[in-house]
C-alpha cells in the first residue's frame, strides 16, 4: 500500500488507532493515525486521483461514517 491511514470509532469494544498499527506488518512509514474518521474520509478523498484505489476495511461501526461521505446507506440507524 502506498498509504495507510488508521482511524478509530471509540465505539464499544474497538480497538486503538495505535494497537491497530501495532498489529500491521507493512512499512510503518507509510501509516498515519488520524484519530477522527470523518476528517480521516475527508483528507484522502480530497488527496486521491483516478488510478487511486481506496480500501475501507473495518468495522460495521464505520458505516454512519462512510453514509455521511458517500450518501449510500447501508447502515441503518436505530
Amino acid at each position: 500500500f502506498g498509504k495507510v491511514i488508521i482511524s478509530e470509532t471509540n465505539i464499544k469494544k474497538s480497538k486503538s488507532a495505535i494497537k491497530l498499527k501495532a498489529h500491521l506488518s507493512l512499512s510503518k512509514s507509510n501509516i498515519r493515525i488520524e484519530k477522527n474518521v470523518s476528517k480521516a474520509l475527508s483528507n484522502l478523498l480530497s488527496s486521491i486521483t483516478e488510478k487511486d484505489i481506496l480500501l475501507i476495511i473495518g468495522s460495521h461501526y464505520l458505516g454512519p461514517y462512510i453514509d455521511n461521505v458517500f450518501k449510500n446507506c447501508f447502515a441503518k440507524q436505530l
